[in-house]
Formats: C-alpha cells, structure tokens, sequence
C-alpha cells in the first residue's frame, strides 16, 4: 500500500509535494478500512478487478469521490499497481441531483395524476414516466420503450378521433 511515486498531477490534486505523498500509504488516503483496500488490492493484483470507486482524502482534508483504474506492473522483478485517478464527486453529486429531480417528478405525477412521455421523431423512441404506465395501467415489462410496438401502443391509449389529432399535431410538428 506503500505510494512510491506520484505524478505531478496527483501530488496537485491530493495537496502534497512529491516527497510527502510518496511517504505516504494508500491507507492514509483511502477512506475504507485497511481490510477493504487489501481486499480491493488484491483484486487489483490477480487482475479480477481493475475499475473502483472510492472516497479519497486530500491534504486539506476535503474528501473526494474518485474513479480509480488500477493494473499490475512488473519493475525489476517487483509486482507493484498502476493507478490512474479521476475526480468524479461533481458527476456523483449531479447524478444525485438528477435522482432527486426525478423522483420529485414522479412523486408529483403521481399525486396529481397527470404522466409525461417524450417522443424522439428521428429514432423514433418513445419515453413514458412512470405515471403514464400506471394512469393507462401497462406493465412497464410488458414492452420494451422505444420499439415501434411501444408507439403504437401509446396511441391505443386514445380513441380513434384523438389518435387523429395527435397524428395531425405530430405532422406539423415534424414538417
């Protein structure tokens, strides 16, 4: 677990000079136990793993969401781990937004009842939220969205002078 070099970026990014960080252990800078970055070292190691997820702490403290891309190397008969670091706690915390967005969303539907659906005219992909599934009582399995049987499902939900006037709206959206 012992760091025994580091790249200018990394010793940027974790906030130590190069003599600091490569006294350093992985251990010092993980966030999991030393048992689980053994384990995960390990893994590394026997190439049954090379891609995690970790939580990494920088000089200042701060502790950061990292992707860590990891391979065996061999250097004058030693085996020793390559990794390759990116930051993506700005990705996880916009995914956690978007799941809040969209259970709010589906949280809102279902109160109100009222469903939403997007359709992709070029793929012609079709996109129902969960509301829709549930206001026209389809099996969300039952299906898969986007085929062409989706769509003309979709258009089963309304009688057959709406199915005109949502196939009129359609073609002029289109032209």
């Amino acid at each position: 677990g012992k760091i025994v070099d580091a790249s200018l970026g990394a010793c940027q990014y974790y906030g130590y000079p190069s003599s600091e960080l490569t006294a350093k252990s992985i251990f010092e800078i993980n966030t999991l136990s030393k048992d689980e970055i053994a384990a995960e070292m390990q893994r590394a190691k026997e190439e049954l793993k090379n891609h995690f997820n970790f939580r990494h702490r920088l000089a200042s403290g701060e502790i950061r969401d990292v992707e860590v891309y990891s391979n065996p190397v061999h250097i004058n008969g030693e085996k020793f781990l390559y990794s390759v670091i990116h930051d993506v706690t700005d990705r996880k915390l916009a995914e956690a937004s978007l799941l809040k967005s969209e259970r709010l969303l589906n949280a809102t539907q279902n109160l109100t009842k009222v469903g939403g659906w997007e359709w992709d005219i070029e793929s012609q992909s079709v996109y129902w939220t969960e509301e829709v599934y549930r206001l026209h009582e389809f099996d969300p399995d039952e299906f898969m969205q986007g085929s062409k049987e989706h769509i003309a499902r979709s258009l089963e939900c309304y009688t057959q002078d709406d199915r005109q006037v949502i196939h009129d709206a359609f073609q002029r959206c289109v032209e």
